[in-house]
This record gives C-alpha cells, sequence and structure tokens, in this order.
C-alpha cells in the first residue's frame, strides 16, 4: 500500500482511497467540493448527490493523452473511500 496525501478543494476530510480495479492504494486528505456546478474534469457533468470523487494533478494528469482530460483512464473508475465514518464506493469523475 502506498500512502500519500492530497488536498481536492476547501473542506479537509481524512480518507483513504483504494481503487477497486489495481493493487495501488492511497492514504491522505480528501475534501468536499460540488460536482453539480459544472463539468468534471472528466467532462461529464453530475448532480450534488452522485457519489463521485475528483484526483489531484499530480495523480490524474499522468494518465492524461496528449492533454485531454476528457480521455484520462482514470475516468469513470471506481474507487473505494474509506473514512472515519465508513466507506463508500465513488466514480472518478
Amino acid at each position: 500500500s502506498v500512502q500519500r496525501c492530497w488536498p481536492v478543494s476547501v473542506f479537509t476530510l481524512c480518507a483513504s482511497i483504494v481503487p477497486m480495479t489495481t493493487l495501488d492504494a492511497f492514504t491522505g486528505q480528501g475534501t468536499y467540493y460540488d460536482p453539480g456546478v459544472g463539468y468534471s474534469a472528466c467532462g461529464t457533468r453530475h448532480g450534488t448527490n452522485d457519489l463521485v470523487a475528483a484526483l489531484n494533478a499530480p495523480q490524474f494528469d499522468p494518465s492524461t493523452p496528449n492533454g485531454n482530460p476528457n480521455r484520462n483512464s482514470l475516468c469513470n473508475r471506481n474507487v473505494q473511500v474509506h473514512g472515519p465514518r465508513g466507506s463508500v464506493n465513488v466514480r472518478i469523475v
């Protein structure tokens, strides 16, 4: 397991991110953001009640082909987030 910390937005939440499709694991800070304000980095729209997550640039950008984030191989992957109040499955957007 690999441990890392990352900020996503303005609200800090400690969480472990465990991708369900690989053996990689990340531990660090998660933050809240409102996915209903526009398009995601993956070019999709989501509501405030959707179970989605974003990644920081150091995790997301290396998987972005030719600078087009809509074609990032991490888009739409399902991951499991573990926090102090339980676990939840979310989709990377």
